[in-house]
């Protein structure tokens, strides 16, 4: 397994001027660093819809965070980066996880 790289980032544009854009470590490190930004008036006018949230997912082996937040400079709140197995960008950024008690 691959350490994740804390500054690789990722985006996906939708051809319109609007985009996806994030970390594969799941942190927003840039304002620009959105789940849905649409374009209303290209190539100023973009309005946020969806700039991030808290995902997790119940097994019967337990409740597992798959999203992290920083609050402060040093402060990060789940450390889910350690546990994304892999992260593929193409056909779209999606993340494999690894969770305790989960089969391989």
């Amino acid at each position: 397994m691959n350490p994740i790289d804390p500054n690789a980032e990722w985006i996906e544009a939708d051809g319109l001027g609007g985009f996806a854009s994030g970390t594969v470590s799941g942190i927003r490190t840039r304002r620009y660093h959105e789940l849905l930004l649409t374009a209303t008036t290209p190539p100023a006018g973009r309005v946020v819809l969806v700039n991030g949230f808290d995902a997790t997912v119940e097994t019967p082996h337990g409740r597992f965070a798959l999203s992290s937040q920083r609050y402060a400079p040093d402060v990060i709140h789940r450390d889910v980066a350690s546990r994304i197995e892999s992260f593929e960008y193409e056909p779209w950024p999606r993340w494999r996880f690894r969770l305790e008690g989960s089969a391989r």
